[in-house]
């Protein structure tokens, strides 16, 4: 009986020394599981349950590493789609200046045309007709030349009272 005992008394405290490291591992490992990736287990024991403790310590520092990683990989992606939104703003606002461009080279294009009325480089002089197109109908000429009073009215006088054609 006392043998029995004996190993009954040695098996509780066996199991005993496997149990409560495996469950003070157990809780540490809620620890971190809760998002503690600072906590560390800190079981100084050379048996398996030691090994496993640094084990999963070295893979908690390893995943806090990663997650820091993971953390500045956003903030610079982050980053980037706040600059790629300044140059969208950027193009639209260069797009509207293009517009805006484009219409006054229009208003432009569209003064030089009415400025083709017949003055020449020569200041004060006017030409029209044959002078200008070479022979032509007399309809053209006639036509012509009244724009031509106008103009010539125009220049000497400031303004005109002739109508335009």
């Amino acid at each position: 009986i006392l043998v029995s005992a004996a190993g009954l008394w040695s098996g509780f405290r066996i199991t005993r020394s496997i149990t409560e490291p495996v469950r003070y591992v157990i809780e540490q490992i809620h620890t971190v599981a809760g998002g503690n990736l600072n906590h560390k287990i800190n079981l100084d024991s050379a048996d398996e349950i030691g090994i496993l403790a640094r084990a999963f310590d070295d893979m908690t520092g390893s995943l806090k590493k990663i997650t820091s990683s993971r953390n500045e990989l956003d903030a610079a992606n982050q980053q980037l789609h706040a600059g790629e939104q300044q140059l969208r703003a950027a193009n639209q606002q260069l797009q509207a200046s293009e517009q805006q461009l484009r219409a006054a080279n229009q208003q432009l294009r569209a003064s030089e045309q009415h400025r083709e009325n017949l003055i020449t480089s020569v200041p004060g002089v006017v030409s029209a007709g044959d002078m200008r197109r070479g022979q032509s109908l007399v309809v053209w000429a006639v036509s012509e030349g009244r724009r031509a009073a106008y103009f010539i009215d125009k220049y000497l006088m400031g303004k005109s009272s002739l109508p335009v054609i």
